[in-house]
C-alpha cells in the first residue's frame, strides 16, 4: 500500500484521525513510499515547531522513525507520470506523485 505524507504525519505528531492511521502499521500490510514523503513530512513537523504546536524536543526521533514505519522507493520513475496525472486532473504534483507510483506499482 503506497501511504502519502497525511496518514504519515499522523504516526508521528498525534492529530485527529491518528488512531486510524496507526492502525496501519500492525495491519500486516506492505506500507511503501516514495521518497518525497520524507520532505513533506519533515516539512510539515518542522512548521508544527515554528507555530510551537509541537515541541523540537524529540521531534528528530520521531522524524527519524519514519524510515521503519515503511519501505521508501525512488520516486524518480514516477515524475513524468505526475506531470501528466497534475495537468490532467488539475491537482497537485505532489499528490500525483503517489498516484503515479500507486498506479505503476498496482497498489
Amino acid at each position: 500500500m503506497i501511504v502519502d505524507a497525511s496518514v504519515a504525519f499522523k504516526w508521528l505528531v498525534e492529530e485527529s484521525d491518528s488512531d486510524q492511521a496507526i492502525r496501519w502499521i500492525g495491519s500486516g500490510a506492505s506500507l511503501l513510499a516514495p521518497t518525497l514523503i520524507l520532505s513533506e513530512t519533515g516539512h510539515a513537523m518542522t512548521k508544527c515547531i515554528r507555530r510551537g504546536e509541537l515541541s523540537a524536543k524529540g521531534a528528530d526521533e520521531r522524524f527519524a522513525r519514519l524510515t521503519t514505519l515503511l519501505t521508501l522507493f525512488d520516486d524518480t520513475p514516477f515524475m513524468a507520470r505526475a506531470f501528466d496525472l497534475s495537468i490532467t486532473l488539475r491537482h497537485g504534483f505532489y499528490d500525483c506523485l503517489y498516484l503515479a507510483a500507486a498506479e505503476a506499482l498496482g497498489d
